[in-house]
């Protein structure tokens, strides 16, 4: 069988050229649209690990009975927003990082009775001994986590993060650092609002203001961003003399698996909706990956449609030329050939020539592919969203046609062929070996 399907290729070499180009052409449109598709599929998966998505468990201000008037203003009375609940949820390994955060006012000082000087922008407060000096205070758990900072609205410029496990440590603005004489290194107080609590920390950053601060200048001292002192968890409690936090923010590694999570923790009753909310967001990560997304749904419809154009044109192509070959195929049955025998003779004359198609389409596909993905990725790179992602150099290290995409290729390929080759033999298959052979006479 191989050797009358070689004699018969070697025999009709203009017609064995024609099927070489047609072949050659599907499989340079299925390797070029699935190699597209791969890559779509991994800037995707990158920008999912690049942007993430979090949700925020909060205490939920709506629910007034959680609250009580304790002379100062309102003070939450309700569950606890504390460590038990935050190492709970962190037992969920699809969450790869975490931010808690108290909130509070305090009065800074240099040294005992000696304020730190905090920058203003109108002179409404400089009589008030109060508000001249109180500022607002965070503490965070891992401070890099923190939206000032992940939305650029700050940007560290000095020393380090506050990370979790660090205790009387700060970070403070540069303009802060500027007006008091202040560095990294260099040593201030906290005092609660009623200086009776007081914790000493170092300065372990410094970080700059990116974005300008909305009506700015009708704020009082304590509202100004440059204002704003970032501690370690650990002194806002004690500063604070409480365990709840204020917030905490969850981060996930893949933003596919939020809904899950959150589904779990609603399950598992981790968290108590009559005292706290769940925020999430995932638009970040939705508003770039929309654009892949497109693409990939274009690539899988192109793929489909390349698949059904080739299998219809070597359809008809196999059709017309088996047809040519009726007074041979009369003449196997004469020999006493079946009909599957002379059908898989067929078949392997064009799997032969798929063979040699695969191997042309998949050194112009290799070129044409670094060509178009370089583009399209290069594309991307220029979009403000994802200049500070370096999705082009960490895919182009995965560019290229893999072993598995060679054996994709072939195996689309081999499936058309068995299909336009089943298709064109119906005329074959259904009729009878004596009505064939009339046919030939």
């Amino acid at each position: 069988m191989l050797k009358r399907a070689i004699l018969f290729l070697r025999r009709k070499k203009v017609k064995s050229l024609i099927l070489l180009i047609v072949l050659s052409i599907i499989a340079i449109f299925v390797s070029i649209s699935a190699e597209i598709k791969k890559t779509s599929d991994l800037s995707a998966k990158e920008i999912r690990e690049a942007v993430g998505a979090k949700f925020r468990i909060q205490v939920d201000k709506s629910k007034s009975d959680n609250f009580q008037d304790n002379g100062n203003g309102l003070e939450y009375i309700g569950i606890p927003l504390d460590d038990k609940i935050l190492n709970t949820i962190l037992k969920d390994e699809r969450i790869k990082n975490f931010n808690a955060a108290i909130t509070n006012e305090t009065f800074l000082y240099r040294s005992v009775g000696t304020h730190i000087e905090l920058d203003k922008m109108n002179n409404k407060y400089d009589d008030d001994k109060i508000m001249r000096y109180l500022t607002t205070y965070e503490g965070n758990s891992n401070l890099d986590m923190n939206e000032y900072f992940t939305k650029n609205i700050f940007s560290l410029i000095k020393g380090e993060f506050i990370e979790s496990g660090d205790k009387n440590v700060a970070v403070i603005s540069s303009r802060l650092a500027e007006i008091n004489g202040l560095d990294v290194g260099d040593t201030f107080v906290l005092a609660d609002k009623d200086n009776k609590l007081k914790i000493k920390v170092v300065i372990k950053g410094i970080f700059d203001t990116k974005e300008s601060q909305i009506n700015a200048g009708m704020l009082a001292p304590g509202g100004l961003y440059q204002n704003r002192v970032f501690v370690d968890v650990q002194s806002a409690k004690e500063l604070s003399q409480r365990e709840t936090f204020n917030w905490i923010d969850c981060f996930i590694r893949d933003p596919a698996d939020l809904n899950t999570i959150l589904d779990k923790i609603e399950k598992d009753k981790i968290v108590d909706s009559n005292y706290f909310s769940v925020v999430t967001n995932d638009s970040e990560y939705k508003k770039l990956v929309n654009p892949l997304n497109a693409l990939i749904k274009l690539m899988n419809n192109f793929l489909v449609v390349t698949i059904l154009a080739g299998t219809i044109i070597l359809s008809l192509i196999l059709a017309f030329w088996i047809r040519e070959r009726i007074h041979e195929t009369g003449i196997y049955l004469s020999l006493g050939i079946s009909k599957y025998t002379i059908i898989s003779q067929y078949l392997l004359e064009v799997l032969i020539v798929s063979g040699v198609s695969s191997f042309i389409a998949i050194f112009f596909a290799t070129v044409f592919n670094n060509t178009i993905i370089k583009k399209i990725l290069y594309s991307y790179k220029t979009i403000d969203e994802y200049k500070d992602m370096d999705i082009y150099g960490n895919i182009m290290n995965e560019v290229g046609i893999s072993f598995h995409s060679i054996l994709g290729v072939i195996g689309i390929e081999v499936l058309i062929v068995i299909i336009s080759i089943i298709i064109a033999s119906i005329p074959i298959l259904i009729m009878k070996p004596k009505k064939l052979l009339n046919t030939m006479e």
